[in-house]
C-alpha cells in the first residue's frame, strides 16, 4: 500500500468539497473508465483539496483484488481494476464526508443526512431493492447508482425478500441513513452494491479504435507489431521511421550508466554517466525505445507493466505486450509460447531456459521502499523482477538486453510515494487511548439501537462490537477450533462505524491438549490479522484476543512456549497486513499451570512468565494490554515492574464473575451482588496501578474463571 505524505493545507476542512453527481458516469473529476494514470493527474491538479492520498493494491498478487485510490479525508474510494487499470467503480463509504450535487439538490456532507426518505424524494420512485439479512443491509438501485442502508434486526421484517414498501420508514417513524454510495457502469444492466455484489462492477467498453491496452506483439530479435495501428517498428529503425509509425515521443532522454569500478577508496558511492544512446520514451503506450548513439538505430524496447509495488509505478501506461517465442513471426497462431505481462518469473524460466544469476537493477533505500530489483538476460532479452512476488516489471528487447541502466525519465505521480499508514490512523490510536472504560461484552442487535449507543456515548463510554462468529472444527488439525466471521467482515465494519461502533472485538483460541498444530496457529494468527486490518480500514479498534485454553495437566513453561509461538505468527501477520500497531489493543492470556496442574503458580510466577512473554513478542508501539486474568492478585504485580504498555483487564471477565455468582439469579441478592461489583472495580482499578494489597478479599474472589471444555 502507498501513502502520499500528508500536506494538508491551513484551513482546509474534512469532508468540506462539494463533487457533482454523475449517476453511471462519476463524480467530480473522477470517470468511469479512465486510467489510473488520468486519475493521478486529476489528484495533482488539485492538492490542496487532494492532500491526503493512499493507493491500496495486493503486493502478493497484484491481479488478484482492485489498486484502490483511497481518500479518507473526503470519505471515497476509486477502484481500479487490476489488470486494465482502468476505474471500475466509486465508492462512497462515509457519505458525511462527502457532500455531491445532484442537478441542483445537494445530498450527504455533515449538514445534510443522505436518509432513505431524502434519497427516494432526490432520485424518485424505483423498484424494491435486496435485502442482505446476513449483512443487515438493504441497496436501493438506481440506474449506475446504488445507495446501501443497514436496518436493525427488529426493524428486518419490513426489508423481507426485498418487498419493503417504498419510502422505506420503521414502525417508529425513523428511517435509516445511507452507509455506502456506489458508482458504476450501467451499460451491461448490472446491479453493484455491497458484498459479492461489488465484483459485478466492471469499465465501460474502449470506445472503437481506441489504443489504450493495445495489444504489442514482439517477436525476440526482430520487431513490435502493434494490433490496433498496424505499425511495425523493428530493429535497425531510424528516429524518423518511429517518428512517423508512432508519432512524436513523450520525452527524449539520454542512457545513464553506472560507474561501478572507478570508485576511490574516499568516494565509494556509485556514480553515473551519460553514454551517447539515447531513449525516446512513450509514456501513454507503455514503452521506451533505444537508440545507438553512433548509427541512431534502434537498438531496444523496454516495455513497462506499470505493476503497482515497483519504484516506477505510475510513469508508464501498462504495455499489453505479448512475446512470440518459437515460431514464424508474423503468424502468431504458430507459436508454442507467449509471454504477457501476467507471466511470472518462474513460467519465464520454463519457456526460455534457466539464465543463471541475476544482476541487481535497484537497490532498496529510503527513496526506493520497494526493495532491490534484478535484471535476469538472455540473447536478446532481459527481464526485470518486481520484488518478492514473482512478476515481471519491465521486459527489454535488443541487442543489449543484459545491461542493468535504469531509465529514470519522469517523476513517479503522485510525487514522493511512500509506505501506506490506515486513513483513521488519528482516530485509531485516540481511541485506543480511550479504551480503559469500554466493556467489549456488546453484541450487534444492542448496537443497533441509537439510544443504546447515545446512553453509551453520553457517559463517556465507546461502543464497541464483538465481531467473530464462534468457532467450528479445522480441518486438517488434530480436533482444533476454527474462528469463524471473515466473510461479509468489510461492508459489516462499515456498518458498524456508521451506527457508532469504535472498536471490535475478535476472539480465536489455540489449544495446547489438542496440539497445537502449525495449521491451526497459523491460522489462528492470520484470521486475527486480517479482521485487524479490515477494523482499521473502516475505524475501528480492533481487539486481538488469541486464548491460550487452559484445559489440561501441564506446566507454566508449556503454556510458555506455546504463547511465544502463537504471538510471533500474530505479529508476523499484522505486520504483513499493515496493521497499525498504535490502533490495537491486546487481550492475551495470562501464562498460569493448566487447570488440572497439580503444581499452581503464585502471583508473582504468573507475572513474570507473563512479563518474560510481553517483553519477548509485543512491541511497546502497543497502547493497551486488556487481559483476562485469573484473579487480581495476578495483575497487581505485573504493573508493580517496570513495562512499556498499560496492562489492564476484560471488564467482562474479572469485574462481572464474582459479582454474578453473589447475584444467582435471586432478587433478594441484588444489593450484595451490586456491592461486590464496586469491590471488583476498585480491587482492579489500583491493581492495574500496582497498588493492590488483597486485604479483606473474600474467598469467592480468590477463585477461578475458568470453566472447563467451555464453547461459546
Amino acid at each position: 500500500m502507498l501513502q502520499r505524505p500528508g500536506r494538508r493545507c491551513e484551513g482546509t476542512a474534512m469532508g468540506s468539497i462539494v463533487l457533482d453527481l454523475r449517476p453511471g458516469l462519476g463524480v467530480g473529476p473522477f470517470t468511469l473508465g479512465m486510467p489510473i494514470c488520468e486519475a493521478f493527474a486529476q489528484i495533482e491538479q488539485q492538492p490542496k483539496i487532494y492532500d491526503v492520498v493512499h493507493v491500496k493494491y495486493y503486493d502478493e498478487e497484484p491481479l488478484k483484488l482492485d489498486i484502490v485510490i483511497s481518500f479518507p479525508d473526503h470519505g471515497f474510494h476509486l477502484r481500479f481494476d487490476p489488470w486494465s487499470q482502468r476505474l471500475r467503480l466509486i465508492e462512497i463509504f462515509d457519505i458525511k464526508r462527502l457532500q455531491m450535487r445532484y442537478a441542483t439538490s445537494l445530498i450527504g456532507g455533515p449538514s445534510t443526512l443522505a436518509t432513505f426518505v431524502a434519497v427516494y424524494a432526490l432520485f424518485g420512485p424505483t423498484y424494491p431493492g435486496t435485502y442482505d439479512r446476513d449483512r443487515g443491509i438493504y441497496v436501493l438501485f438506481y440506474p449506475g447508482l446504488s445507495f446501501s442502508f443497514p436496518i436493525p434486526s427488529q426493524y428486518s421484517d419490513c426489508c423481507h425478500d426485498g418487498e419493503a414498501e417504498l419510502p422505506l420508514e420503521f414502525p417508529d417513524g425513523t428511517t435509516p441513513v445511507t452507509c455506502r454510495v456506489s458508482i458504476y457502469d450501467s451499460s451491461a444492466g448490472k446491479k453493484v452494491g455491497v458484498g459479492s455484489l461489488m465484483d459485478k462492477a466492471s469499465a465501460p467498453p474502449l470506445p472503437s479504435g481506441s489504443l489504450y491496452m493495445e495489444e504489442v506483439h514482439a517477436k525476440l530479435g526482430e520487431e513490435l507489431f502493434f494490433t490496433v495501428g498496424g505499425q511495425h517498428i523493428p530493429f535497425g529503425a531510424s528516429p524518423q521511421d518511429v517518428w512517423s509509425e508512432l508519432g512524436r515521443p513523450c520525452g527524449i532522454h539520454q542512457k545513464q550508466v553506472d560507474q561501478m569500478v572507478i570508485h576511490s577508496a574516499s568516494d565509494p558511492r556509485p556514480r553515473t554517466t551519460l553514454c551517447a544512446d539515447y531513449f525516446y520514451n512513450y509514456f501513454t503506450r507503455g514503452l521506451d525505445i533505444l537508440f545507438d548513439g553512433q548509427t541512431h538505430k534502434v537498438k531496444k524496447f523496454v516495455l513497462h507493466t506499470n505493476y503497482p509495488g515497483h519504484a516506477d509505478f505510475n510513469s508508464y501506461m501498462k504495455c499489453n505486450f505479448v512475446i512470440l517465442v518459437g515460431g514464424s513471426f508474423p503468424d502468431v497462431n504458430n507459436y508454442k509460447n507467449r509471454i504477457t505481462p501476467s507471466t511470472k518469473w518462474e513460467q519465464v524460466k520454463e519457456i526460455l531456459g534457466d539464465c543463471g544469476r541475476a544482476a541487481i537493477q535497484t537497490q532498496g533505500s529510503t527513496s526506493n521502499p520497494f526493495g532491490s530489483t534484478f535484471v535476469y538476460g538472455y540473447q536478446n532479452a532481459a527481464f526485470e523482477q518486481v520484488m518478492k512476488n514473482g512478476y515481471i516489471a519491465t521486459t527489454r528487447q535488443g541487442s543489449d538486453p543484459a545491461s542493468a541502466s535504469a531509465v529514470r525519465c519522469r517523476p513517479v505521480a503522485p510525487s514522493g510515494l511512500d509506505v501506506c499508514v490506515n486513513s483513521y490512523a488519528d482516530e485509531l490510536v485516540m481511541t485506543a487511548e480511550l479504551l480503559d472504560l469500554v466493556s467489549t461484552s456488546q453484541v450487534p442487535s444492542s448496537l443497533r439501537k441509537p439510544s443504546m449507543v447515545d446512553v453509551l456515548v453520553e457517559q463517556n463510554i465507546v461502543p464497541g462490537i464483538k465481531i467473530n462468529k464462534g468457532l467450528v472444527p479445522l480441518v486438517g488439525s488434530n480436533n482444533e477450533p476454527w474462528c469463524q466471521g471473515l466473510d461479509g467482515l468489510t461492508s459489516g465494519s462499515a456498518a458498524y462505524y456508521q451506527q457508532g461502533a469504535r472498536f471490535a472485538k475478535w476472539r480465536t483460541v489455540v489449544s495446547i491438549p489438542n496440539g497445537p498444530s502449525e495449521l491451526a496457529v497459523k491460522e489462528a494468527a492470520w484470521g486475527l490479522a486480517h479482521y485487524a486490518a479490515v477494523s482499521q480500514d473502516n475505524g475501528l479498534v480492533p481487539i486481538v484476543e488469541p486464548e491460550i485454553l487452559l484445559d489440561g495437566d501441564y506446566g507454566s513453561d508449556r503454556t510458555f512456549e506455546v504463547a511465544k509461538k502463537v504471538w510471533a505468527e500474530v505479529f508476523f501477520y499484522l505486520a504483513q497486513n499493515n496493521v497499525l500497531f498504535e490502533g490495537i489493543l491486546l487481550m492475551p492470556s495470562m501464562v498460569t499451570p493448566g487447570a488440572e496442574c497439580k503444581d499452581r503458580a503464585t502471583p508473582e510466577q504468573v507475572a513474570s512468565y507473563t512479563l518474560s512473554l510481553l517483553r519477548q513478542r509485543i512491541p511497546s508501539a502497543v497502547p493497551r494490554i486488556m487481559s483476562e486474568v485469573e484473579d487480581t492478585f495476578n495483575l497487581n504485580p505485573i504493573n508493580q515492574a517496570s513495562n512499556p504498555w498499560h496492562v489492564s483487564f476484560s471488564y467482562a471477565g474479572v469485574l462481572q464473575n464474582t459479582c454474578l455468582k453473589m447475584w444467582g439469579g435471586r432478587p433478594e441478592n441484588v444489593k450484595e451482588a451490586q456491592d461486590t461489583l464496586l469491590v471488583r472495580a476498585k480491587a482492579n482499578s489500583l491493581a492495574q496501578l500496582g497498588k493492590y494489597t488483597g486485604k479483606g478479599e473474600s474467598e469467592e474472589a480468590k477463585q477461578g474463571m475458568l470453566v472447563k471444555g467451555y464453547v461459546y
